[in-house]
């Protein structure tokens, strides 16, 4: 994955190419999206029969990265398919024929300390302290049946730490 960024970046500075984000439409398929970058479906055809099953897992909550060049020519997309594998489409600058892969996401992961002080309830100060949802509702659920919320007083301190996994450069 870091290769690939690596070489996006270098393409990028070479070509002008642009690195973009964008959400999967609802209801897209990955057909459409072919078909919306002037792709031949001869693609579809060469993917095998238990790399087709992942194709329809690409969903609507998911954002997806596009490299194109100056003429707004798809060279590379990263779409993913889960938390941990997305779709490498990438066209071959010699033949302008695409392959298409399923490839491991890549995350940098960081460890973080958190100091919670209690003036609400779990939840809602570690949303406030850390600005994580899914952090927050973690705590909290780790804390169930462990500790008796309304044995907690304001002012008193939760420490943790805790796990933050980014992909180019977003959580």
């Amino acid at each position: 994955m870091k290769y690939l960024l690596l070489m996006s970046v270098m393409v990028s500075i070479l070509f002008g190419a642009k690195v973009t984000e964008s959400k999967w439409k609802e209801g897209q398929t990955f057909s459409d999206y072919l078909e919306l970058h002037n792709i031949s479906s001869e693609l579809l055809d060469a993917v095998s029969k238990d790399d087709q099953k992942f194709l329809s897992e690409v969903n609507s909550n998911y954002h997806f990265f596009e490299l194109k060049n100056d003429y707004g020519e798809l060279l590379q997309a990263l779409i993913p398919i889960s938390e941990v594998m997305q779709i490498h489409l990438s066209q071959d600058q010699k033949t302008k024929k695409y392959s298409f892969d399923i490839i491991p996401i890549e995350y940098d992961v960081q460890e973080y300390y958190a100091k919670v002080i209690i003036e609400n309830n779990p939840y809602t100060d570690t949303l406030n302290t850390v600005k994580n949802k899914k952090v927050a509702k973690r705590l909290s659920s780790a804390l169930k049946g462990v500790i008796d919320g309304r044995k907690l007083h304001k002012g008193d301190e939760i420490n943790f730490v805790y796990e933050q996994g980014t992909r180019m450069g977003k959580q």
